[in-house]
């Protein structure tokens, strides 16, 4: 996301479409290069 307003969008996006407590890489609609780049580097949080 380029800026606050963007990010709040897409976290906003990002809990309606979870299921369940966690938030998953694949709820935050990024595009599949970036999907995959965040998954292998984001540590898990608890």
């Amino acid at each position: 996301p380029g800026n606050v307003r963007e990010l709040k969008n897409v976290m906003a996006r990002a809990n309606l479409l979870a299921q369940g407590d966690l938030i998953r890489v694949a709820d935050l609609g990024l595009p599949a290069a970036a999907a995959t780049a965040a998954a292998t580097a984001a540590p898990a949080l608890e």
